[in-house]
């Protein structure tokens, strides 16, 4: 395994971990991830609180065992979500997106978009991974710290938009 493969198989591996992650969140909050999708007006709630973490599963199975395709089907459906998260953040009405089941019912925002871009950019470097083995330590590293990275930005955006009034972006209108 070269270095560029070895390290997108750990960003494969850090991807499907935050995924698995997402899909468990929205199983055992169930009902939460329901209403959470009937107060953004998606069709079939019931079903899609059972489809969208099996999706999120098998994504996260495929970055593991066939990273690269893996990859591909983690862009596609992050861009997606990412799509329908910007048109819920620029309504008047922003609501939480159960993207974490319970743990995360914060109104659509910023630090969402920023996040799902952080995501893409693990999908990205998992194109990179060749056949599944082991990353070494050097790869594991430098994906960790990148993942530390990135949650610290969240956090500096959450705390940015909560106090400076500047952040409060236009959400759209004529």
């Amino acid at each position: 395994m070269t270095d560029l493969e070895a390290f997108g198989y750990a960003c494969a591996l850090a991807l499907a971990g935050v995924l698995l992650v997402a899909a468990v969140a929205k199983v055992v909050a169930n009902e939460a991830t329901r209403a959470s999708f009937r107060s953004l007006r998606l069709p079939a709630p019931r079903a899609l609180a059972v489809v969208v973490p099996v999706a999120e599963l098998g994504v996260a199975v495929l970055l593991v065992c066939v990273p690269w395709i893996g990859a591909v089907a983690a862009l596609a459906m992050l861009a997606v979500f990412t799509v329908f998260l910007a048109a819920q953040f620029r309504k008047d009405d922003p609501v939480g997106c159960a993207c974490f089941g319970a743990a995360s019912q914060e109104p659509i925002g910023p630090s969402a978009l920023v996040r799902n871009a952080f995501l893409m950019l693990l999908a990205v470097g998992a194109l990179a991974a060749g056949a599944p083995g082991n990353p070494g330590l050097a790869a594991l590293v430098l994906v960790s710290v990148m993942v530390v990275m990135g949650i610290a930005a969240l956090a500096i955006i959450d705390l940015a938009v909560a106090r400076v009034p500047l952040w409060r972006i236009d959400r759209g209108g004529p």
